[in-house]
Parts: structure tokens; C-alpha cells; sequence
């Protein structure tokens, strides 16, 4: 892939230096929050046994097994469309990890003066900062549960699945929104949910330390990392990983089925009920 970039901004008189300067930021927008997430996403789900339990069973339903002739052997194959479209729980589980985790800024320019709900004044030309913790963890928004983490809160089958239809479309700012709402979002989200989705029906991955209760001690966020959105652990985890019993041997694979992946990463839901998706409330913001 840097090869056939460096090719092309070639052929288009892009100078070396100008080259580098794009690789620099591509690695940073390929790997610094996609890392941080995928471990956080990863946390949650195998220090929760029913958590665990429950994304599994929706993994195998989507999992095609075959035994290919002429010698192929046991091949599992994943289609990464239906992980995105048929698997709600790990879906909501990664966006979950996003609202709880996320520390991005939003940054806005008042282009003339404002008022807000009748009391605020946004000033002509001032700056204002929208922190994505502040928002994701706010009562009004997401109800008194807002500092608790739920894997399920983003399932339309949530038990308070009408209180999150009236939510604001902006509310979860993972990704940003607006103009700046980030272009890599839904590859982002496929890289992840797909190093997930092989690891938790692959392997067996326990803690080689636990607190009193037998429980995962899952480390704090290094808060002095500011280059990153989702910030990554102070400290790593030592784990133990083991092959599943039963899931031994054989080939695994990816394919992509042509059906459109359409899948919400916003708030929740629309008025209709269905995943609300990029519209102009969220382009707005």
C-alpha cells in the first residue's frame, strides 16, 4: 500500500519530503486509536463471562464451516458483512468501549453571534471546545446509567431502547461530526470488530492476576498520551491464551458478501426506530 501511494504522488510531482510527511499521518490515523480500541474492546467483552458467551453464540451463527475436497481441509470463513449487520451485541460492545473511552475534543469556530437554549452567548469568532467525555458521560443524554458501562446500550432490543430513540443523533462523538466526522469510521470499525470477532471464537484468554473476587484488574488510561482519542492502558495485562477446545485445527478466512453493510455508529436510533446513521443533525455539528 506505501509502495503504490508512493507510485502515484510521484506521477503527480508530490516531493519526497511531502511524502513523508503523509506516511507520518497516515500511520497515525491507521494504527493510534484503531490499537487502544481493539485492546479496550477485547478487555470488556473476555472479563464479562456472559458478555463473552452471548457474542460468541452470534459469532457462530454468521461462522461458515466447510471441509473442502481435494485435501483443502477444515476451513472457517467470516463474512465480514454479516459480522457488521447480524451481530448487534459486538457491535454495541466496540461503541460502548467508544463512549466510556473516547477523550477527543470537537473544536468550532462561531461564525456569528449565538444564542443557545435562551441563555448562552457564543460570540462572533470565539472557539468552542466540545469534549467527547463530557458528552458521553452527561445524565441528560444517556440517563442515570451515562458512567456505568453497557455493552447492550446500543442494541435496538435494549430494554430502554425508547429513551435512546429521543436522543440526539449527535450525542456519541466518537468519531467526531460534522464536516470533520471521521472518513476511516466504518474501516476502522471493520478492522476491529474483525480482530475481535477471530480472537473470541479462536482462543481462551484469562488474567494471570484477579483481585479478590476473581475479577480482571483492567488497567487505568494513560491520560498523558494527548495524540490519541481513545487513550490507551498505563500498563499492559498479563494474560494467559489458550486454544478453544473444539476450534483446534483447520483454516480461517474473511470474505465480504456484496450485500450493503449498512450499520449505525451514532447515537442509537432514529425516530422510525432504525440505526440512525450520518444525517444532516449530526453534519451540522
Amino acid at each position: 500500500m506505501v509502495k503504490v501511494r508512493h507510485e502515484n504522488n510521484t506521477k503527480y510531482g508530490i516531493s519526497i519530503e511531502d511524502q513523508a510527511r503523509f506516511e507520518v499521518s497516515n500511520v497515525f490515523g491507521i494504527l493510534v486509536n484503531t490499537a487502544p480500541s481493539t485492546f479496550w474492546t477485547i478487555c470488556h467483552i473476555y472479563s464479562s463471562p456472559l458478555l463473552l458467551e452471548d457474542v460468541r453464540k452470534e459469532l457462530a451463527d454468521i461462522l461458515l464451516t466447510e471441509d473442502k475436497p481435494d485435501g483443502g481441509g477444515l476451513v472457517r470463513t467470516m463474512d465480514i458483512t454479516k459480522l457488521k449487520v447480524a451481530c448487534p451485541l459486538l457491535l454495541s460492545t466496540f461503541q460502548e468501549v467508544l463512549r466510556c473511552l473516547t477523550h477527543g475534543v470537537t473544536a468550532r469556530c462561531v461564525l456569528e453571534d449565538t444564542i443557545l437554549a435562551d441563555r448562552y452567548l457564543l460570540k462572533k469568532d470565539s472557539i468552542i471546545q466540545m469534549p467527547s467525555a463530557v458528552v458521553h458521560s452527561d445524565t441528560d443524554v444517556w440517563g442515570p446509567s451515562a458512567k456505568e458501562f453497557d455493552p447492550r446500550r446500543f442494541m435496538k432490543t435494549h430494554p430502554k431502547g425508547d429513551e435512546q430513540a429521543k436522543r440526539h443523533p449527535a450525542a456519541f462523538r466518537a468519531f467526531g461530526g460534522g464536516t470533520t466526522l471521521c472518513p476511516g469510521r466504518h474501516f476502522a470499525t471493520t478492522e476491529v470488530v474483525a480482530v475481535v470477532a477471530m480472537l473470541v471464537l479462536r482462543y481462551e484468554i484469562a488474567p494471570l492476576q484477579v483481585d479478590s473476587n476473581g475479577e480482571w484488574l483492567l488497567p487505568k488510561q494513560n491520560t498523558s498520551n494527548v495524540g490519541t482519542s481513545v487513550l490507551p492502558p498505563v500498563s499492559d495485562i498479563k494474560v494467559r491464551i489458550t486454544r478453544r477446545k473444539g476450534w483446534e485445527g483447520g483454516k480461517w478466512a474473511f470474505t465480504r458478501s456484496e450485500e450493503a453493510a449498512k450499520f449505525a455508529l451514532s447515537s442509537g436510533y432514529g425516530k422510525d426506530g432504525g440505526p440512525i446513521r450520518s444525517n444532516a443533525a449530526v453534519e451540522r455539528l
